[in-house]
């Protein structure tokens, strides 16, 4: 079975574990679900967005866009890829670490 990381839900039966009989059931999921994204991609107007403003973001540091998200959701521990993030106070974040240095 496929476990989506994040949610740890079910996405699709492993082949092997499923009986042979209903094999032909999973290609044809598959398929359709190709398909399916496809023609979402084509008709929907927020999914047709996608990707059009990345040029923000471009010259950000991908640390800086995720401390400003954990600032505003309130979280007490920020584990940064970026040492020297440690000296910064931002409000909304009580400890803000270095990855060489969390607590795990």
């Amino acid at each position: 079975m496929k476990v989506h990381r994040g949610l740890g839900t079910k996405i699709t039966p492993v082949p092997d574990q499923i009986p042979p009989n209903y094999s032909h059931l999973l290609d044809r999921f598959r398929t359709w679900s190709v398909e399916a994204q496809k023609s979402a991609t084509a008709t929907d107007p927020l999914l047709a967005l996608k990707g059009t403003g990345a040029h923000l973001w471009s010259d950000a540091a991908p640390d800086a866009i995720r401390l400003s998200c954990a600032a505003a959701a309130g979280v007490d521990l920020f584990i940064a890829n970026d040492a020297r993030l440690h000296a910064k106070q931002v409000a909304g974040i009580q400890f803000i670490v270095s990855l060489d240095r969390a607590p795990l």
